[in-house]
């Protein structure tokens, strides 16, 4: 009878470690969320961390550079003449606070290309069509 209880309290125990340990690889940072909401700041240095069971919630974010195509389109430019633009962009989360509670605001779209592209695409069409040399080779936010 012992070994049975002894045997349940060390699975117990096993389940709740495996749910409370989380890792972060070297080419991740982490947020911790409670309840929705980001908890102290983001942990970007690679290690095994410990979270509340079943209140918190780790969401990761690559370190690495990352890369966005748009779709190609025509746009008009000053002479009125019709152009071809295909735009890309390479970025890197700096701030995974400020990425995750921006990209809030347009999780609806089911597809990540997508979000971008309703996201970044009409910004990158609108700074060529207005000026273009002010916008080129600027490296910004897609707001």
């Amino acid at each position: 009878m012992k070994a049975k209880i002894l045997l349940a309290a060390v699975l117990l125990l096993l389940i709740v470690f495996f749910q409370a340990a989380y890792v972060v690889d070297e080419t991740e940072q982490v947020i911790i969320t409670q309840f929705g909401k980001p908890v102290g700041s983001p942990i970007t240095d690679p290690g095994i961390g410990v979270k509340i069971p079943l209140i918190q919630k780790i969401t990761y974010f690559p370190k690495n550079l990352l890369e966005w195509d748009g779709d190609p389109d025509e746009i008009p430019t000053n002479d009125k003449k019709y152009i071809w633009v295909d735009t890309f962009a390479r970025w890197k989360i700096v701030d995974p606070l400020l990425f995750f509670s921006d990209r809030e605001q347009y999780r609806a779209s089911p597809e990540p290309t997508e979000r971008n592209n309703k996201f970044c695409g009409p910004r990158f069409h609108r700074g060529l069509s207005t000026d273009r040399a002010r916008t080129a080779h600027k490296p910004g936010i897609c707001r």
